[in-house]
């Protein structure tokens, strides 16, 4: 499809006309060259042959510049941009920690830590809401929590440690929650993003989720039991849904040890995630449409890649290695061997590793006192989890192309965020920047090493706008951000 010229782009060719006649001007092109031009040359000037060729096919060149900037080719334009079949009035964000934008939080999988306005100004629904706005006037709020929320974790300094040759390291500050930060929600003020951490696909049928969550607490107050009685009121016409990741996330950040978190069942994850979008077709209209993120491989974030399964004694600062030792269920046997590197040895053990605790040797250093089979994942466990994940999102590709049988055209789109994940491992060029999966310099990952930093949600974003643009139903060509204007981890 060809571009609709604007009367700007008329006057810029005219003025890039203008611009050209004067260099050529500049240059006595028209004098010498008068055979094309009509000019002549000066009776005391001596042009040498080879130069008039020279002029003339410099001038050659910049009249087929100008030919082809006025062409009317998007190749040289790029794409109009639209929202195409998209009506985004209201647009309704659905999900989890990941849509709330969460981050900054503490290592305890049930903390409520990480939750302020800092960093739900760039949750990605706010960011993609942002590129709505640009080709529509658009109104998307936020139950914001001001100042530090319900806490977060910041670098308070970099500081040299004593060995040199380990570089500048982070002191990193928990900070306590705000005053209030659970208050309800004023009932005059609309919110667009009911996304709330710790939601599980499991839980949006559960008063009893509805009755322990704060977030959801201050979110719905005493009118709604559980999350689908709260989702019933509202008619969006544009929705994204990103849920199902913290079904396994508590399970696997407590080394699949604690029974208290065990991952959602299959069977219970396709009935509620059917249930919820057959609630979301109930209260759309035909012209509602919605994007749904999978799961992404959360065995790659740095919370489970971070620590090394070897630990660096800086001793004398000579820098030795040594083995460290964990325990493995076998059956109903406990055995003690050294981690090897298909082990995940948790980020919140990583500061116990070495500590003197009373037992021969030190934590996690002698085979007498090993770490517990809760802070690692070995790689029998690693299988169960990523095993348990493809499931999930092979539940949900199906439930959507279920859903969109039942109309006359797709009204919903899966972004594969699961694949999106893994192009981190490794390292990815984007807008000039290496985003990765390291923590601290990767720039996706905030100081959790779980939940997302102001890039790491507008990388999200990007994934989510340039699937829209993708689905030919939408027809749609929204503007992608630029993630230079997002910082990782705030230093210092």
């Amino acid at each position: 499809m060809k571009r609709r010229f604007l009367l700007s782009d008329w006057a810029y060719f005219s003025h890039l006309e203008k611009n050209l006649k004067n260099i050529l001007q500049g240059a006595n092109v028209f004098n010498l060259v008068p055979d094309i031009m009509g000019g002549s040359a000066r009776a005391d000037e001596k042009v040498p042959p080879n130069m008039k060729r020279i002029y003339l096919l410099i001038f050659c060149s910049l009249s087929l510049v100008l030919i082809s900037l006025n062409s009317c080719e998007p190749s040289i334009l790029g794409p109009e941009l639209g929202l195409g079949n998209l009506q985004i009035h209201p647009y309704l964000a659905i999900g989890d920690g990941f849509s709330a934008g969460f981050s900054n939080g503490d290592l305890n999988p049930v903390s409520t830590k990480g939750l302020y306005e800092g960093a739900q100004l760039y949750a990605f629904p706010d960011l993609i809401a942002g590129q709505f706005n640009t080709l529509r006037p658009l109104i998307f709020e936020q139950q914001l929590l001001p100042g530090i929320g319900s806490g977060f974790r910041m670098i308070q300094e970099m500081k040299n440690p004593i060995c040199t040759f380990l570089g500048p390291q982070p002191v990193i500050l928990d900070t306590t929650h705000g005053n209030g930060w659970q208050n309800s929600w004023e009932d005059s003020k609309k919110n667009h993003n009911l996304s709330i951490p710790h939601l599980r696909v499991s839980t949006v049928a559960s008063d009893s989720f509805g009755r322990s969550s704060p977030f959801f607490q201050r979110m719905a107050g005493s009118k709604h039991s559980d999350y689908l009685d709260m989702l019933v009121e509202e008619s969006p016409s544009f929705f994204t849904l990103w849920l199902g990741t913290e079904d396994v996330l508590d399970y696997a950040m407590t080394g699949t040890s604690n029974p208290q978190f065990r991952p959602t069942p299959e069977e219970e994850f396709a009935k509620q995630f059917d249930q919820l979008l057959t609630l979301l077709d109930d209260m759309s209209d035909s012209n509602t449409k919605g994007v749904i993120g999978n799961v992404p491989d959360i065995s790659l974030f740095p919370y489970f890649s971070k620590t090394k399964h070897t630990y660096l004694s800086i001793e004398n600062c000579y820098g030795s290695e040594n083995d460290i030792y964990l325990t493995e269920q076998l059956g109903g046997t406990v055995e003690t061997r050294k981690a090897t590197a298909s082990d995940k040895i948790l980020m919140s053990a990583e500061d116990e590793i070495g500590l003197n605790n009373g037992l021969p040797g030190r934590l996690g250093l002698h085979p007498d006192n090993p770490l517990s089979d809760a802070q690692v994942l070995d790689a029998q466990e690693l299988l169960e989890i990523r095993q348990l994940i493809s499931r999930y999102n092979i539940i949900i590709d199906s439930l959507v192309q279920a859903h969109n049988a039942k109309r006359d055209e797709p009204w919903l789109v899966v972004v594969d965020l699961n694949h999106s994940f893994n192009k981190l491992d490794g390292g990815l060029i984007e807008d000039g920047l290496i985003l990765s999966n390291d923590f601290l310099t990767g720039g996706v990952f905030s100081l959790d090493g779980i939940y997302l930093t102001p890039r790491g949600n507008a990388f999200v974003a990007n994934e989510f706008i340039r699937r829209i643009n993708a689905f030919p139903e939408f027809k749609a060509s929204i503007p992608t951000l630029n993630l230079t204007d997002f910082i990782g981890i705030s230093f210092p």
